[in-house]
């Protein structure tokens, strides 16, 4: 392939575009839409035009009915068919009155030609797209009409979407210039969404990330940050009908000129003052596809339109807004860029997995790759003299990006049968309903090609069966890993039923039966007695005839025997209360621990955790989990009857013993009340105590004395005294602290608990009745005696309202 270098060839023809133009009146977004009757030349309104370099128009086309395909509904949608110089004819000087002029002597000559249908092979084709040229006007040669047959069959043969695609291609003969008529639809974005996420196949991936919702975050001007919610996405009318739904109406067309010299055979190269003419129609029918961007357009008519392929142009740096997504979930909120943006020359389509640098519109039209050598793809907007990307004129950034847009990329057909690989193994995929010969091939190995097409030096023992396949097949069971006792058996197996011959190795060397091994060439290996010359990693070669197959790797481990390296604590001490961790480490292989206390096993529960790991945890400690004869040991075994115990670990816990708790206390407003408990030092070791009351630390004043005894005294007591003492203990120097029970002051309410039980016995009955007619009258303050005759205690006095209580309460004689 030569390329050539634009700034030194005169005759490189490009998709150029400038800011400059003549704007006809304008109408509304919703006006902008496309499709015209095919055959129709009856004056059509024009909503746009652009004068200038690379001029264009866009008519009003009819409104047509679709049913969408993802969820069957029927949808009214408007078209328009805009018109522009084909990309690379030659616009210098050209105006817009020229294209009209271009426009009207060509379809001038529409019927006066036998039209000529090129590539249409209807059922022939299997499944896939289908690319018909009507050739409508011109008489091209035989080799003309074989360059655009190959170049149908190539579109076609990239994708796999059930349609036909209809593109009018007009010869001009007599001076003609080239011009492209694109027919268009638009639809809500709701739809499309939904449309490309239908419409994905096993390749796609991306769709799913576009944002969700009714609309489309863009930004119109990449130098503000305003941000439109776009609701409407126009398609070609191709890439409609192959992702969103039915459309009838006219087709798109292609005009050339064909005064310009054209390679017709990209074969053995292109010379090099010549164009491919088949790179030129597939770089047009691309377009058709609907690789195409509203850029140009806005920035043209002052319009906000939003092109599918728009859906993935962002702005090539992040700029201040963070404007070029990352990941997907960025792909799913930053807004779109659907602006010229120069002269930054920053625009991209991102599907994250791949970004492709975009023309902006200056010099070259923005539904481009940005021109650059090497050549991102068919799209670039200039095709150079003597260049050709044959025979993959569409690269990986053009399918990628048709791919976004929703046309299925085909995985080939391999054996040239008419009928897609991935149908040709699988009547599953979405895209080969109804395809005839669908799922007759067999596929091995699940790479959706048929095991026929892969036989070419791959079938050693001419079984038509890929040898990958054979190879697959021929070990049904692999070795596993074992480890085993010094001295004991061993023995690796695999199981392969058709296999002929087996050789095991150990760490990549043949293994020879003797010296106590035996099975070496056997699907079982067997040692009689292992050692450590034995440990290592095995594999089996298995033979089938010239099939091959080397096993998974295997370990066969010496198992190590215990050996205690790390002994516990010789001793410790805790305070009462407090969590204690006692640890041992040993080597070794599938080792067991069992903690034991003086000797006796240890189970987890209560306090105790870990008593079967290297850990043992003891929680809350007190006295009883003091331990010296011998103290805690670990008992630790291997799966081979080894087995050591570790050393002992004493354990002493420090703590305060108390002797005594305090009780509860009631006594009578005035008289003394006392708390007094009995508590011992751990041996060697002193206590500081203080009393609480409810909690808070108490001090020697007022009527309060003995705080840091054992015997509290509060005298007089008082109602404001109630509450519940306790005595906190702190052993000095390992400074363990330790409360003694809470014991509750009551203080008055003490000679009757029970109002009205005048005699104690815990009922209410006649005796009670008696003492209370004894007490009748008096003043309890006076005689506290009667105070369980207050039953009301309205007042100090027994009287008939205590008398009414206590009737109400008997319930015996």
């Amino acid at each position: 392939m030569l390329k050539v270098n634009r700034t030194i060839l005169t005759g490189i023809f490009a998709c150029v575009v400038a800011s400059t133009s003549v704007l006809a009146q304008p109408a509304t977004n919703d006006a902008i839409t496309t499709s015209a009757p095919e055959g129709d030349h009856a004056p059509r309104r024009i909503l746009y035009e652009k004068d200038g370099p690379n001029p264009f128009y866009i008519e009003e086309g009819p409104t047509l009915t679709s049913t969408l395909y993802h969820d069957g509904s029927r949808v009214e949608v408007p078209t328009t068919i805009t018109t522009r110089f084909s990309c690379f004819q030659d616009t210098t000087g050209l105006t817009l009155a020229d294209l009209k002029e271009a426009v009207r002597l060509s379809e001038a000559q529409d019927g006066m030609w036998n039209p000529i249908v090129v590539n249409d092979r209807g059922a022939e084709r299997g499944t896939g797209l289908n690319i018909v040229i009507n050739v409508t006007t011109g008489a091209p040669s035989a080799a003309v009409l074989d360059a655009i047959e190959e170049s149908a069959q190539f579109v076609e043969s990239q994708f796999t979407d059930p349609i036909t695609v209809i593109i009018n291609f007009r010869w001009i003969n007599e001076g003609g210039l080239a011009f492209t008529q694109n027919v268009s639809t638009s639809t809500s974005y709701t739809n499309t969404r939904a449309s490309l996420i239908a419409d994905m196949d096993s390749d796609d991936f991306i769709q799913s990330f576009l944002p969700v919702g009714s609309t489309l975050p863009v930004r119109f001007n990449g130098a503000s940050a305003t941000v439109t919610n776009q609701n409407t996405i126009r398609f070609s009318k191709d890439n409609y009908r192959a992702v969103v739904g039915s459309l009838g109406g006219g087709n798109s067309s292609i005009t050339v000129n064909p005064t310009l010299s054209y390679d017709l055979d990209p074969t053995n190269g292109i010379n090099f003052n010549q164009l491919s003419f088949q790179d030129t129609l597939i770089h047009e029918i691309g377009h058709a596809l609907g690789f195409t961007s509203a850029t140009d357009i806005n920035a043209a008519t002052g319009l906000t339109l939003t092109e599918a392929l728009d859906l993935y142009r962002f702005q090539r740096t992040d700029g201040t807004g963070d404007y070029n997504p990352d990941t997907y979930a960025e792909f799913q909120t930053t807004p779109r860029t659907i602006d010229q943006n120069t002269p930054n020359d920053d625009a991209n389509v991102d599907i994250i997995d791949f970004e492709y640098r975009m023309s902006d519109g200056n010099p070259d039209q923005a539904s481009h790759f940005r021109e650059q050598s090497p050549s991102l793809g068919v799209m670039d907007p200039i095709i150079s003299f003597g260049e050709t990307s044959y025979p993959e004129q569409y690269m990986e950034s053009d399918i990628n990006m048709l791919d976004a847009i929703g046309w299925n990329y085909a995985s080939g057909d391999c054996n040239d049968n008419g009928i897609f690989d991935a149908c040709e193994v699988d009547c599953g995929n979405p895209d080969c309903a109804g395809v005839g010969g669908c799922g007759t091939a067999d596929d091995c190995n699940d790479d959706d090609i048929p095991d026929d097409c892969q036989l070419n030096g791959n079938d050693c023992n001419a079984n038509t069966v890929p040898d990958e396949c054979d190879e697959a097949a021929l070990i049904t069971s692999q070795p596993s890993s074992i480890g085993v006792c010094p001295g004991d058996p061993a023995a690796l197996s695999v199981t392969a039923p058709g296999a002929g011959s087996f050789q095991w190795k150990l760490d990549d060397v043949n293994v020879v039966n003797g010296g106590g091994v035996s099975g070496a060439t056997t699907a079982t290996l067997n040692i009689s007695s292992v050692d450590e010359s034995d440990e290592g990693v095995y594999t089996c070669a298995v033979a089938d005839g010239c099939i091959l197959v080397t096993t998974n790797e295997v370990t066969l481990t010496v198992l190590d025997p215990v050996s205690i390296t790390s002994q516990p604590v010789a001793s410790d001490s805790a305070c009462t209360g407090e969590t204690t961790i006692i640890t041992v480490a040993a080597d070794g292989d599938n080792l067991t621990y069992q903690w034991r206390k003086d000797g006796i096993p240890l189970v987890n529960g209560g306090n105790i955790s870990g008593a079967n790991g290297p850990n043992l945890s003891i929680s809350n400690l007190d006295l009883s989990d003091q331990a010296n004869s011998p103290g805690y040991t670990c008992f630790i075994s291997d799966t081979c009857g080894n087995s050591e115990e570790s050393t002992a670990s004493t354990l002493a816990i420090v703590g305060p013993e108390f002797i005594n708790q305090p009780q509860d206390t009631c006594v009578d407003s005035g008289q003394p009340a006392v708390f007094a408990t009995t508590v011992n030092p751990p041996s060697g070791s002193s206590l500081f105590v203080q009393w609480h009351k409810n909690g808070s630390p108490m001090s020697n004043t007022g009527n309060i004395s003995g705080v840091f005894t054992d015997t509290l005294t509060i005298n007089p007591a008082s109602a404001a005294d109630e509450a519940n003492y306790s005595l906190r203990v702190l052993v000095i120097g390992p400074n363990c602290i330790e409360f003694s029970d809470a014991a509750q002051l009551t203080v008055d309410d003490c000679n009757c608990p029970n109002p009205g039980d005048m005699d104690d016995d815990g009922d209410f009955d006649l005796a009670d009745m008696s003492g209370f007619m004894q007490c009748f009258g008096e003043d309890v303050t006076v005689n506290i005696a009667c105070d369980c005759a207050n039953v009301a205690s309205f007042d100090n006095v027994v009287d008939l309202d205590d008398w009414a209580v206590l009737e109400s309460l008997i319930t015996g004689p």
